[in-house]
């Protein structure tokens, strides 16, 4: 079961996206073999010219179809699914059913899929959450060799270096900036991942909830912080929720169907609305596990985005 750097094939999906973009620069100087999956044709040129010997595929996993071709030959998979859409489910339940062809059929050297879920999947109030549960489901049911990952609420969705060049700060909070949060920076979700990755046979059947802060913080507390170490005083701007979600259609890719873009929608507000009133918490000793090292709490992130 030990790693081959020369011959297996490792996939990841959503591969300009920030999870991954943490995580390539562990993997893509080991690993010969590299497929990255992306949905637009400005990210596969990007991901082709930062890392020329990987295969760039533009293309998403719909339908089993595209997920069987996506995973043909592929060893280890990561998997990020397309959080928010309306299918998203779907969408990981196929690369779960074409990894489960591979493995048990032989159509492949398939050895272990990692799911990128999030923490609490258990919380049907949010889409996103919800969806996720039930690729979790999926992969456990389907026997084959997988590890799943549960990151909390993200750091990086903050966009520090932006906050800390306006001459008079200004963070626009999408929800109560009093919820608490225990937080994960993508800097430490890259490192253990890429560890788990080349070490799969320890960890092999095993759910890791991923939090980087060892106790809880509200955004007032943390746009204190950042205050702190700008020399700045930030002003928290509270949204409405329709003003946030209005924030989110930007994210939403080209060329999305109407329909499509309206579910991702309203699945965001259901979030924004959920965070008003509750948080996410948990505990940080299974990263560290992880890491060998202590995570990143809040402040270390800020610092090290403005290095």
């Amino acid at each position: 079961m030990a790693v081959d750097y020369n011959n297996d094939l490792l996939l990841i999906t959503a591969a300009s996206g920030k999870q991954a973009t943490a995580l390539l620069p562990h993997l893509a100087p080991r690993f010969k073999r590299l497929r990255l999956q992306c949905i637009s044709d400005s990210s596969r040129k990007r991901l082709q010219e930062e890392y020329p010997n990987a295969e760039a595929i533009q293309s998403d996993f719909s339908d089993l179809t595209k997920a069987k071709t996506l995973l043909k030959g592929v060893a280890t998979c990561y998997l990020i699914t397309p959080a928010f859409h309306p299918r998203e489910a779907q969408h990981g339940i196929n690369m779960v059913d074409a990894a489960t062809q591979n493995y048990r059929c032989g159509e492949g050297p398939f050895k272990h899929l990692i799911f990128s879920s999030v923490i609490h999947s258990s919380i049907r109030a949010m889409a996103n959450h919800d969806n996720k549960r039930y690729v979790e489901e999926a992969l456990v049911d389907a026997d084959i060799p997988y590890t799943i990952l549960q990151p909390t609420h993200i750091m990086d969705t903050t966009p520090i270096r932006m906050i800390a060049e306006q001459e008079t700060p200004v963070f626009k909070a999408r929800f109560d900036p009093r919820t608490e949060f225990s937080f994960v920076c993508t800097y430490d979700i890259g490192e253990a991942v890429a560890k788990i990755i080349m070490h799969r046979e320890q960890h092999l059947y095993a759910t890791y909830q991923l939090v980087s802060t060892s106790e809880p913080l509200n955004y007032v507390e943390a746009m204190g912080i950042v205050s702190q170490v700008i020399g700045k005083t930030v002003r928290i701007e509270r949204l409405s929720v329709d003003e946030a979600v209005e924030g989110f259609r930007g994210l939403i890719a080209a060329g999305t169907p109407e329909q499509d873009s309206q579910a991702l929608l309203s699945n965001a507000a259901r979030m924004f609305v959920y965070y008003n009133r509750n948080g996410l918490k948990g505990n940080s000793n299974v990263l560290q596990m992880l890491l060998g090292r202590k995570p990143l709490e809040y402040r270390e992130w800020v610092e090290r985005q403005l290095k």
